[in-house]
């Protein structure tokens, strides 16, 4: 015989239900019983009933009498230790939602999700996917809300099988089957992607709903509908301008935040237009009695272990991982290629600099010294995805030498010249301004001071012989140098075809540069071409 009726901390009698049950039934009811009991206890934990001291009460006598029956050992024990669980995230979530912080709310929904997901209760499943769907179209987060959906017709099929009350929600009353569900979600999830500007999201729902409408259905009326608003999306990838997202890490260290933020690190995909000033001042907002760390240095265990809140927030770069998007070596226009740059990215990287004298090196010059110390991160999912942020799963910290660091300067800016070839070959209407800058910074001699410097510190007879292990590099700067020229040239005449008459002077003090630099850099380092079209 084993009876679930306890008393609470608050000394009030709380019963799910009297379980006395003979053996040989409670295997066959269990199942049943635990259903209800998770059922109940959302809604009775949401109603405002119990406490932590009620959930340890429950763990320490139901732990003791399940673990003296012979029949519910096994079974009594784990479902125990899922219903304490259960327990901890709704007491989290209770707390959380009377806060008004809607961004704690979907962490601690999303925890809940998790946890539903793992013990297989679709029915709680798909209550949680809708209140996190509704908290994310309060905030305006479109995409995110998409996402979320997402997630629900990956538990429909497409099929004409009765919908069960279990994976339909509250939410759908007029559909019946499966297909129905799932196609009307589509049609709410592909809104969602069109109003976050997510135009390539909702062109892949389009394809995969075409699909059904073409080889299944043979619904010609809707495929056509489906098509034309496709072919609307294309365009809006093409014509329409979008900001691209940035994106920030923040730590939350200190005691005095919520659990599921202490000490953790966390990615975020800024809103549209958020930089990191708004950003701070949003995060900060959020935790009134936080305080900024200046320093990205990891913080100590006064800080970690203190009862008070600190944040560390810096912007990150997301690395694009372009073997996935089969991009290399293609001349995709830049519209295509921008978001993908910034979406659905999982590993993410920033820099600190900072100085190391070189014991081997005399000279003064800061770029003889200047190493980074560059952090690589990745989270746990990809960006974007039913939240804002996920947390860091992976952190890789290496140096970048001086020389290094000056490699990747050369590659990065080659790669921007050749971007503003290719979209002007595609683009003849392309804005001058930021072509402007670039050569300016490159060529004047006022402000550039790059390969000089570089010739400087590192083509010297004495960096060669007390740095011998770094020749293939030094090859691959010179190089890099040499490859930089045909580029310049082309960006040059550009110019000169983009620039108004009030950047003539511009244009003037360009060409002359150009020109004394080709002439340097061609001698010393030899003459390249370009296989780039320029037309």
């Amino acid at each position: 015989m084993m009876q679930c009726e306890f008393y609470s901390s608050r000394y009030e009698i709380e019963s799910f239900g009297d379980t006395k049950r003979d053996s040989s039934h409670i295997k066959g009811n269990f199942t049943n019983f635990e259903n209800e009991m998770i059922v109940k206890l959302d809604t009775h934990f949401e109603g405002g009933k119990g406490d932590i001291d009620y959930k340890k009460l429950f763990h320490d006598i139901m732990m003791e009498l399940c673990g003296k029956h012979t029949t519910m050992h096994e079974d009594g024990i784990k479902f125990v230790k899922i219903v304490s669980r259960l327990m901890e995230s709704l007491l989290e979530y209770r707390q959380i939602i009377t806060d008004e912080n809607k961004e704690n709310t979907m962490s601690c929904t999303v925890n809940l999700l998790d946890f539903y997901s793992e013990i297989n209760k679709k029915e709680m499943y798909i209550r949680y996917l809708n209140k996190l769907f509704d908290l994310h179209l309060d905030c305006d987060n479109f995409t995110e809300a998409a996402y979320t959906l997402e997630l629900h017709t990956k538990l429909l099929n497409w099929s004409e099988e009765a919908l069960s009350p279990l994976l339909k929600g509250e939410k759908y009353v007029t559909e019946k089957t499966h297909r129905q569900l799932k196609e009307t979600l589509y049609y709410t999830i592909i809104d969602n992607y069109s109003k976050g500007k997510m135009w390539e999201c909702a062109i892949k729902k389009c394809q995969e709903l075409a699909e059904q409408y073409e080889q299944e259905t043979f619904d010609y009326d809707h495929l056509s509908d489906l098509h034309k608003r496709m072919a609307v999306f294309y365009d809006d990838i093409m014509k329409k301008a979008r900001a691209e997202p940035e994106y920030f890490r923040v730590g939350y260290f200190g005691k005095g935040f919520p659990q599921f933020l202490q000490n953790k690190i966390f990615i975020y995909r800024g809103k549209e237009y958020e930089r990191l000033a708004d950003f701070n001042a949003r995060i900060l907002n959020e935790f009134p009695k936080a305080e900024l760390l200046n320093k990205l240095t990891p913080p100590g265990e006064d800080i970690t272990g203190s009862d008070k809140q600190y944040v560390q927030i810096n912007k990150v770069d997301p690395i694009m991982d372009e073997k996935k998007q089969r991009f290399s070596g293609k001349p995709i226009a830049d519209q295509i290629v921008k978001f993908y740059k910034v979406n659905n990215i999982q590993k993410f990287t920033f820099s600190r600099p900072f100085t190391r004298k070189d014991p081997l090196m005399e000279t003064e010059n800061e770029f003889a010294h200047l190493w980074l110390e560059r952090t690589e991160l990745s989270t746990t999912y990809p960006l974007p995805g039913i939240l804002r942020w996920f947390p860091v799963q992976y952190v890789n910290v290496i140096e970048i030498s001086p020389l290094q660091n000056a490699i990747e300067t050369m590659e990065k800016t080659n790669r921007t010249l050749t971007n503003y070839i290719n979209v002007f070959n595609k683009d003849n209407n392309m804005q001058i301004n930021p072509l402007s800058l670039t050569l300016n910074g490159i060529l004047d001699a006022a402000v550039m001071g790059g390969i000089k410097n570089y010739e400087e510190v590192f083509f010297t007879s004495d960096y060669e012989v007390h740095h011998a292990d770094d020749k293939l590099l030094l090859e691959k700067l010179k190089d890099l140098i040499a490859d930089q020229i045909p580029l310049l040239g082309h960006c040059v005449q550009i110019h000169k075809m983009k620039a108004p008459d009030n950047l003539q002077p511009l244009q003037k003090r360009l060409e002359e540069c150009f020109a004394i630099m080709k002439a340097d850099v061609e001698e010393k380092y030899g003459k390249r071409v370009s296989f780039l079209l320029f037309e």
